[in-house]
């Protein structure tokens, strides 16, 4: 039985084996055994002295966030054990192992890893994160995933979108990339890194694609190549582009 007390305090009593409300007098289970009860009070460091004897309460502050802390270190101890394995077999340095350790652990600290495969997690950490420094890697390449990979897919796409997962730093590592393989001038790298500033700062590249954004800053810098080129270096559609280039003019 529940009483409507928002906030009951319990009460035991040993005698009757029952659990009752202090507050209302609401019996609220009964037939409890003896041996529940004494548990229940050691658990806490307590002793049962019959009527009277306040249940303990939940777990503390303290002890809510110790254990969640331990949860998490268990979740991220398996997930570095899986990217261990795919850092080795791939060969990576040191500058990209930090990074995927890194994301993985702003992963499971924000809860997003929470109840999710471990060896997914670990293998779109491992990609984002040689993507983040220029190592051209192919899905194929990382080991372990091939019956796995649309859900790695999935969750490439939304951790890039999670809180604390640094957006902006990949999406300027693609336009660095860009610059770099359209062979222009590093005035127009900058000049299209200020232009993704611009857009960042007015909110307007929240939940686009990082490709498109960077395509777009590349056009709106002044190069002269065509669009058609620009979406094909970039890996995405044309008509993709061009709306969002409108949708900036607009937005402007």
């Amino acid at each position: 039985m529940n009483c409507l007390c928002k906030r009951p305090t319990i009460i035991a009593d040993s005698i009757h084996g029952e659990l009752v409300c202090g507050s209302c007098g609401t019996v609220l289970e009964t037939n409890v055994s003896e041996q529940a009860l004494e548990t229940a009070h050691l658990a806490e460091g307590r002793d049962d002295y019959g009527v009277g004897t306040l249940l303990p309460q939940p777990s503390s502050r303290a002890h809510t966030v110790a254990a969640r802390r331990n949860t998490q270190g268990a979740i991220l101890s398996r997930i570095f054990v899986r990217q261990r394995q795919m850092l080795e077999s791939i060969g990576v340095g040191a500058t990209i192992q930090y990074e995927a350790y890194s994301l993985c652990r702003k992963l499971v600290h924000s809860g997003f890893a929470t109840g999710r495969d471990k060896t997914v997690v670990a293998a779109a950490s491992l990609m984002l994160a040689c993507r983040l420094h220029g190592r051209v890697l192919e899905w194929r390449d990382i080991p372990g995933i091939s019956t796995k990979m649309r859900r790695t897919l999935k969750m490439y796409r939304e951790m890039q979108y999670v809180s604390g997962i640094i957006l902006d730093k990949y999406t300027q590592s693609i336009i660095s990339r860009l610059c770099t393989d359209m062979n222009l001038s590093v005035y127009h790298a900058q000049r299209a890194l200020s232009i993704f500033d611009t857009m960042q700062k007015s909110n307007f590249t929240h939940g686009k694609k990082p490709q498109c954004v960077a395509a777009a800053t590349v056009v709106l810098a002044g190069a002269v190549i065509s669009k058609r080129k620009i979406a094909i270096a970039a890996r995405i559609s044309e008509p993709g582009l061009r709306n969002l280039l409108s949708a900036w003019q607009s937005y402007k």
